[in-house]
């Protein structure tokens, strides 16, 4: 699957590692608790939305980096010089 999404461009590849990082945020209950405890141990500063929004962004940023992955292990060199900078 990572192997026919990394022919995509950039933009859509992230707009579906957010989307999946959604539905890992709703459906992973048992690691998004894990995450808000570990947030409100590490940030006791922080009120429960704060800490909420944290793990929210968390879980986003978690899909787009397992989608994007697939740029990394079959992308060409090129194509990875033209997207890192």
């Amino acid at each position: 699957m990572l192997w026919l999404v990394h022919w995509l461009p950039l933009g859509v590849q992230a707009a579906l590692g957010r989307a999946l990082g959604r539905l890992l945020h709703r459906f992973a209950g048992s690691r998004r608790r894990i995450a808000l405890r570990n947030i409100e141990l590490c940030f006791p500063e922080l009120d429960a939305e704060a800490r909420r929004a944290l793990v929210h962004e968390h879980f986003l940023w978690l899909g787009r980096s397992i989608v994007e992955r697939g740029l990394l292990w079959y992308a060409s060199p090129e194509r990875l010089r033209r997207l890192i900078h």
